[in-house]
C-alpha cells in the first residue's frame, strides 16, 4: 500500500471486514460514520454540543487506530506524521490518533 503504517495484517483485516471494494458506502463520510470515526455533532437550536466520536470496539476501528498510532510513532516526517504532530500539539495524543484514523479511512475509501 502507499499509506505508511498500513501493513499486510491491517490490509487483511480491512479486506475481511469490508471486502475488496467500498461500493456499498456512498461517500467517505458514510464510511467513517460506519467505522464510528466521524465526529458526532448534535445541535439544539443555536446551541451545538462538543463533537465527540461515538464509542465502538470493533476490530476494523481498532485497526485504523493502530495504523494511526504507527504513523504517529514514525521518525521520518511525511504529511500524515506532520498532521498527527500538529493535532497532538494542539490537543491530546488520543484525539490525534482518532483524527488521523479518520483521515486514513477517508484515504482508503478514495483509493
Amino acid at each position: 500500500s502507499d499509506i505508511p503504517g498500513l501493513g499486510r495484517d491491517s490490509l487483511l483485516v480491512i479486506m475481511a471486514e469490508i471486502g475488496t471494494s467500498f461500493n456499498h458506502f456512498k461517500s467517505a463520510e458514510s464510511f467513517s460514520r460506519w467505522l464510528k470515526l466521524a465526529p458526532n455533532i448534535r445541535s439544539s437550536g443555536k446551541k451545538k454540543s462538543i463533537p465527540k466520536t461515538l464509542k465502538a470496539r470493533t476490530l476494523i476501528k481498532n485497526t485504523f487506530r493502530n495504523v494511526a498510532n504507527a504513523i504517529g510513532n514514525m521518525k521520518d516526517n511525511n504529511p500524515l506524521n506532520l498532521f498527527f504532530k500538529r493535532i497532538a500539539g494542539r490537543s491530546s495524543r488520543r484525539n490525534a490518533i482518532t483524527a488521523l484514523a479518520h483521515k486514513v479511512a477517508v484515504i482508503c475509501w478514495n483509493m
